[in-house]
């Protein structure tokens, strides 16, 4: 049996949901709290959910994404970082796209070739490919806008995670412990597709650490916060260089939002 992407609802009918309901990022909201704020289900009549459309994926491998759902379309991503995007209510599939990564790259990586998901901002939708591009797709047709390579030269690098947006940048780390490479994490106009550099030492925009696992932005105090699996918590201030601070367990970064 295929994989397939599905939707539950409940029996009764409700009024169609506004647009507080949406679900704009892979975590929910930029702090990756991952909780919907809406009632209409709860632990009263969570049993009366009901298959309302399912879609087959062209796949047997892991599937691992987070659909993003904006204005009623729906965007996700299966394995070998495709991207589709469905009408939401009905489950027509709308456009779907292909960056045909190489099958060899599956050798790189330790858990399947999954991807987690898209960002969404300002009519384009951002995914990061197996084989390290970033690339920006058209929302209303799939269409490519621009791709970056995110990656170091051969080295087995894979990206998997979701792109995060931050202000007009799009932030990515990539994967490869595994393997004998360290993470990092860029960071990209939206719009264009190049690379942010800073201003102090002339650096690029590009932490190393170990492992990354969650990125969340606090608008609260314009931060970035990204989580890694040593145990570090890494913290990118939204200032115009990049900074250190020996108060945290590792140094602080610095990226503006615009």
């Amino acid at each position: 049996m295929l994989f397939s992407c599905t939707l539950m609802a409940l029996c009764s009918a409700y009024a169609t949901a506004p647009s507080a309901g949406d679900w704009p990022v892979v975590g929910h909201d930029n702090g990756e709290t991952r909780f919907s704020p809406l009632s209409l289900i709860d632990e009263h009549n969570v049993g009366r959910l009901r298959l309302v459309w399912f879609h087959d994926l062209d796949t047997h491998r892991g599937q691992e994404a987070t659909p993003v759902v904006i204005d009623g379309v729906m965007y996700s991503t299966s394995a070998w970082s495709k991207v589709q995007a469905f009408d939401a209510a009905s489950g027509k599939l709308l456009w779907q796209f292909d960056p045909k990564v190489p099958g060899k790259i599956a050798i790189h990586v330790c858990c399947d070739v999954v991807n987690r998901g898209v960002a969404v901002s300002k009519g384009r939708v951002f995914v990061g490919t197996l084989d390290g591009r970033l690339i920006a797709l058209d929302a209303r047709s799939g269409k490519p806008i621009w791709t970056v390579s995110t990656v170091e030269g051969k080295r087995p690098y894979t990206v998997t995670g979701a792109p995060l947006i931050a202000g007009n940048r799009v932030i990515i780390g990539n994967a490869g412990a595994e393997y004998g490479v360290r993470g990092y994490i860029t960071a990209y106009d939206e719009k264009t597709g190049d690379l942010w550099a800073g201003q102090s030492k002339g650096q690029v925009i590009r932490y190393r650490d170990r492992r990354f696992e969650t990125v969340a932005v606090q608008r609260e105090s314009n931060a970035v916060t990204i989580g890694s699996l040593d145990g570090h918590a890494l913290i990118f201030g939204w200032k115009d260089s990049w900074e250190s601070d020996g108060s945290a367990l590792s140094p602080l970064a610095a990226v503006p939002p615009s």
